[in-house]
């Protein structure tokens, strides 16, 4: 079975944006890398009532892809008693960098 990703609103918006400078233009590269070439081999959600998905891909680095901010969402969601994804960048996700 492969594994799922929720596909963040950022992500989307990096993948068709019109933004010429250095960081949105690196977002969008890998963010097409990723569509193009590795959407594929992952379960794909959007919707904004999931749960228990492996990974949370995003480009919103300082809420959620930020290790400073995991750690919280984590303790939060194990009161809640909810799964916390793999939340990382279309980047980091391209590069293996997925280890829990």
């Amino acid at each position: 079975m492969s594994k799922s990703v929720y596909v963040e609103t950022s992500v989307v918006s990096a993948r068709v944006t019109l933004r010429d400078d250095p960081v949105s233009e690196a977002q969008r590269f890998h963010t097409v890398e990723w569509w193009t070439n590795y959407r594929l081999f992952y379960d794909v959600c959007y919707s904004q009532a999931v749960n228990e998905v492996d990974y949370l891909l995003t480009w919103n680095c300082k809420h959620l892809a930020n290790v400073n901010k995991i750690e919280h969402i984590q303790v939060i969601n194990r009161r809640l008693g909810l799964l916390t994804p793999v939340i990382l960048t279309p980047e980091m996700l391209l590069s293996g960098d997925n280890q829990t």
